[in-house]
């Protein structure tokens, strides 16, 4: 009769528990890859419901009185001009309706007209971008408090409405995009928690202050949000 060798049953037992933590491991990461990937391809349908509805601007011209002397104040030369665009008024103080500070709308504008000079496909595509981005954002954001397809369904119906027409048609619009998008990521920051999300957070206010005046609405909704994980809500 065949007996077993000794020791056998002492390896066994850890053998097959190896075996099961390693089964376990291959499905929690095929369990993430389809995540990940069913994510991608949300972001991707996101981007070309974008791109459906808005496409038409790429077709416009550079409507706006306001538009030429953002993209002369926006130019840069050199880097003591990259680093000038930070201390300039908007318009190089020369817009009409008050004195402000916006120096990521000149920068933007300065690496448009250096990529395509005055050709309007190129203010448009940005805008076309930075939509497209906050839409992401947004459904990122929702996605912590909403169901999928809840949040899905707020992406859809943010980017389709037509409050953005007004923005998306006028390049000197810019600024509200900007401030829209850097809200939005100093939101799903605070919300990733840790010192990384509060830094990122941070800098993403500053952004928002640096786009518009109206980036300041950052603040509050940063503050309220890092309230209400502090109250555990």
């Amino acid at each position: 009769m065949l007996t077993p060798r000794r020791g056998a049953f002492l390896y066994s037992a850890p053998c097959s528990e190896a075996r099961v933590a390693r089964r376990r491991g291959l499905r929690v990461a095929q369990s993430d890859r389809s995540r990940l990937l069913r994510s991608a391809a949300i972001g991707l349908l996101l981007v070309l419901w974008v791109a459906l509805v808005w496409g038409w601007v790429l077709r416009s011209g550079l409507w706006g009185w306001d538009v030429y002397p953002l993209i002369a104040a926006g130019r840069i030369e050199g880097v003591g001009g990259l680093v000038g665009t930070f201390r300039e008024e908007l318009m190089d103080g020369r817009y009409p309706l008050g004195r402000y500070w916006r120096p990521l709308v000149h920068l933007s504008f300065g690496f448009d007209h250096a990529l395509w000079g005055l050709a309007p496909r190129g203010y448009h595509l940005p805008d076309l971008a930075l939509l497209a981005a906050s839409v992401l954002a947004l459904a990122a954001v929702a996605r912590r408090w909403l169901s999928e397809r809840a949040a899905l369904a707020a992406a859809v119906v943010f980017g389709g409405n037509l409050v953005h027409e007004d923005v998306l048609a006028v390049p000197a619009r810019r600024a509200d995009s900007l401030a829209l998008l850097f809200t939005l990521l100093a939101l799903l920051a605070i919300l990733g928690r840790g010192k990384l999300g509060n830094w990122l957070a941070a800098l993403a206010v500053a952004a928002a202050l640096a786009s518009k005046e109206s980036g300041a609405i950052a603040v509050l909704v940063v503050s309220g949000a890092a309230f209400a994980l502090a109250d555990g809500t």
